[in-house]
């Protein structure tokens, strides 16, 4: 079972250390429900551009962390695409700001602070689409 759980990963990196991890997880969540959400998770990665898998955590990181508890939604990729009557300026701060809020998602220890950031990088994004 932990080698169909990791063969269903979307990440195939650090083998060793996501066996060890996902055997660790193991003891905290049944096997069925591991590769369940494994799958899920796997599925809604699919449809990330190809820019934006480089945010797939590491097998060992999601495993270890709980991250199979998350929210679905959590694992949609929120970088639409950039409406193209914006300037070449206000593209590439969206882009700034979209990789950003990915790499804040995958903090482990949100706080206030977190949180203040991660709505003021959302207003600023709103507030150059235009969807403010």
């Amino acid at each position: 079972m932990i080698e169909l759980i990791y063969e269903a990963y979307p990440r195939k990196v650090g083998k060793l250390a996501a066996l060890k991890a996902i055997r660790k997880a193991i003891k905290n969540a049944d096997p069925n429900f591991l590769l369940e959400r494994t799958k899920v998770f796997s599925s809604k990665t699919e449809s990330w551009p190809k820019q934006e898998r480089r945010f797939i955590p590491l097998p060992t990181t999601w495993f270890n962390q709980g991250r199979y508890y998350d929210d679905e939604q959590e694992w949609e990729c929120n970088n639409t695409k950039i409406d193209v009557k914006l300037s070449v300026s206000e593209k590439q701060r969206i882009q700034i700001i979209d990789d950003e809020i990915a790499t804040l998602k995958g903090y482990t220890h949100k706080n206030k602070e977190w949180y203040n950031l991660l709505d003021k990088l959302r207003e600023e994004r709103a507030r150059i689409v235009g969807n403010e």
